[in-house]
């Protein structure tokens, strides 16, 4: 019978269209209710969001004749709640999600084989109610070229196929690597690359029935990621010094986008490897002999070309040493993220040789595949598997047993650095700098680690 002007945008027609005209027409009466006294409801136009409340209209005596409608738009309140309901599953998500994360880490650290770790993973995340189910594999067969996957989960038959990933480099942002995927039954697949360094030993698959995969809880993932390669890279370099037999692969590479070659090639001199120390968090530690060219041209040469830190430690006419912090860009960096030993390595005018132990439960075709797909022009010139009851690292383990990792690491980086020569090449301060560390830490790793060393050597029946 009558609408205002207001009452004309929400019909979306004028009031002379409106008046006369079933309410049905422009508005479902099914979310209405006439019957009862002040009654309220929701309805929706649009993009627009609308309280309506109904009050009945009656006569003189007492009897309705018909009915206003007080419509209220509240879009906005209702984008509120919206959001704060989303805010709130968001969290309650994230935090089941790290609730699963530590049963998860509680299982890597037991785990012996990266078979176990796959296994474990995937069982316990599908555990818990977020992700109904799990599958982990390498890049071969996550790419469609291979076939070994782990999975775990409830109705996995009646689950769409996880996507194909068609590129997943090393090196790649943990967070953009991390795919989701709303497939045809509005489930979501969300693909976690495992990473070390800058190396990717594959990826976690994860399928939930929820259609939307927070940004919060792509970022817990991506820790997770980050923490199962860790586990992975541990487990195999584990193997590796414990390994009765091993792999011994000799490489040779002339891609010039290896920062070790183009160095050689430019230089047209030649780099030997003297020894590597993981150095923790900082990246592994290269220490490479260099003859036939200048060696503080060679330093500044290879900073250059690598973009990453290179100092001098000895120079000489024609000959040096320099310390190098290797990155993921090389394939040297790309060796010891895998955890193989590398045993030897020569670059010389554009062309580099690397020898390295694998342990035998590793595996050499995934090593192999990475290498090529991200150095291309890598061949593998010789595979041979033989058995070994000596210690992998550089120094002896005779009296190296009651030291830590930690102590390990700086006594090699200082015995490479030429810490220990007189004159000195390098002081305490350049030695820490290296190892991230503060050079008190590094004085205080040292003086346990000789004390250790000396004692095994000097009091062989003191009890410690």
């Amino acid at each position: 019978m009558y609408c205002n002007d207001a009452a004309e945008e929400v019909l979306d027609c004028t009031a002379t269209d409106a008046i006369g005209q079933d309410v049905e027409l422009l508005v479902e009466r099914s979310r209405l209710e006439f019957d009862t006294e002040d009654a309220l409801a929701e309805i929706e136009r649009g993009d627009h969001v609308y309280e309506v409340r109904t009050s009945p209209i009656t006569d003189r005596r007492d009897q309705r004749i018909g009915n206003t409608l007080v419509v209220h738009d509240v879009t906005t309140r209702k984008e509120r709640e919206r959001r704060l309901a989303a805010q709130r599953d968001e969290l309650e998500t994230v935090n089941d999600l790290n609730a699963v994360l530590r049963g998860v880490n509680q299982a890597l650290v037991s785990a012996l084989s990266r078979e176990e770790i796959e296994a474990a993973v995937c069982e316990r995340v599908t555990e818990a109610d977020l992700y109904r189910n799990a599958c982990i594999a390498d890049l071969a067969t996550w790419t469609g070229d291979g076939n070994r996957w782990t999975v775990a989960g409830d109705g996995i038959e009646d689950t769409p196929s996880p996507p194909t990933i068609e590129t997943l480099e090393d090196g790649a942002d943990t967070t953009s690597a991390i795919v989701p995927k709303v497939d045809e039954e509005d489930g979501t697949w969300t693909i976690v690359p495992l990473l070390y360094g800058r190396t990717v030993y594959g990826a976690l698959g994860l399928y939930t029935d929820r259609e939307h995969v927070s940004d919060r809880e792509r970022s817990v993932l991506s820790e997770l990621g980050e923490t199962i390669g860790q586990a992975i890279n541990a487990v195999e370099t584990r193997q590796l010094l414990s390994a009765q037999t091993v792999v011994t692969l000799e490489l040779e590479c002339t891609d010039e986008t290896d920062p070790l070659i183009a160095a050689s090639e430019k230089l047209e001199c030649a780099f030997d490897l003297e020894g590597v120390v993981p150095a923790g968090e900082a990246g592994p530690l290269a220490y490479l002999s260099v003859s036939g060219a200048n060696a503080e041209h060679a330093c500044e040469t290879l900073a250059d070309i690598a973009a990453s830190s290179v100092s001098l430690i000895r120079s000489g006419d024609d000959e040096g040493l320099l310390e190098w912090s290797v990155t993921g860009d090389a394939l040297l960096g790309s060796l010891v993220d895998h955890g193989a030993n590398v045993t030897k390595a020569r670059a010389d005018g554009g062309r580099a040789k690397y020898e390295l132990d694998i342990a035998a439960e590793s595996s050499v075709r995934t090593l192999v595949e990475t290498l090529t797909e991200r150095f291309t022009d890598t061949h593998v010139l010789s595979k041979r598997e033989q058995t070994t009851d000596v210690d992998r690292r550089t120094l002896p383990a005779d009296h190296l047993e009651e030291l830590t990792d930690r102590q390990r690491d700086v006594l090699e980086a200082a015995y490479r650095a030429g810490y220990f020569n007189w004159p000195r090449d390098a002081d305490a301060e350049t030695v820490a700098d290296s190892l991230d560390i503060a050079s008190p830490t590094l004085h205080a790793h040292l003086r346990k680690a000789q004390d250790s060393i000396l004692t095994d050597i000097f009091d062989v029946d003191r009890e410690r």
